[in-house]
């Protein structure tokens, strides 16, 4: 999912400073992505804004202080964990006589420049 630069940039602008930009994704799929351009990146440092990937199940915030790469593109990734670290999850929560509120995820972001792209930690 690509967020058009020109609504960012009229919600950035309509909300000013430390505004958050909320991307909605409510379609039910393992992985949800947010992809952010080079401008959109600068739009949301100027303004010193968070921009949240929100799906029906979890949400990721980007904060500006978090991230200040105006050249690439940034990934905003939200992925169901794999079955084995699901496992590893339950066992470790049942050993402790806990249980798991929700199946977990698994949250990364990845800068693309090119054909190349790097996550970040």
């Amino acid at each position: 999912m690509a967020g058009p630069s020109r609504k960012l940039r009229a919600k950035l602008d309509g909300e000013g400073e430390n505004a958050v930009v909320t991307i909605p994704v409510s379609w039910d799929s393992d992985v949800n992505r947010a992809r952010i351009g080079r401008q959109a990146l600068q739009n949301r440092q100027d303004k010193s804004a968070a921009i949240v990937l929100q799906t029906d199940h979890a949400s990721y915030t980007l904060a500006s202080k978090e991230i200040q790469l105006s050249d690439v593109k940034v990934i905003l990734q939200i992925a169901r964990s794999s079955q084995a670290v699901t496992q590893r999850m339950t066992e470790a929560s049942t050993s402790k006589k806990a249980t798991m509120p929700t199946t977990p995820y698994d949250f990364q972001i990845f800068s693309k420049e090119d054909n190349s792209q790097i996550f970040i930690n």
